[in-house]
């Protein structure tokens, strides 16, 4: 990977010193993950930092070739997939209706059912 100079302030390379080591990343790494979590918020002003996290992971994952599925939020139960596709991987939001709101949208059934209880016993009539 070709590498480029960048001269940054002395605050934010002493910040990123200090989250680069627990999270055992150089400081260039850390950065990089700041850019990146940057660039993703950006471009999804919708999404929150947990949900941008859980992008990476699952891209990654994806890179992997265990492509899945998680949460964006959980009040509004929307997800996202991940899958690849031929060399890139795609992410699709898929937003999840509640059972009540896809029933609603089903047209009442016009169809005489059998009987199927007609030869049983009465439930008046089971002593145990």
């Amino acid at each position: 990977m070709q590498t480029n100079q960048v001269r940054v302030s002395r605050e934010l390379f002493e910040s990123a010193r200090m989250f680069a080591k627990p999270n055992t990343r150089s400081i260039n790494q850390q950065i990089e993950y700041w850019a990146k979590l940057g660039r993703i918020g950006e471009a999804n002003p919708e999404m929150s930092f947990t949900e941008i996290k859980m992008l990476l992971v699952n891209l990654e994952q994806a890179k992997q070739g265990m492509a899945g599925e998680f949460v964006l939020d959980s009040k509004l139960k929307d997800k996202a997939m991940t899958h690849k596709k031929k060399k890139h991987h795609v992410t699709k939001h898929v937003k999840e209706e509640s059972l009540l709101t896809l029933l609603s949208t089903l047209k009442p059934l016009d169809v005489k059912f059998p009987d199927v209880d007609k030869d049983l016993l009465s439930l008046d009539n089971i002593s145990l």
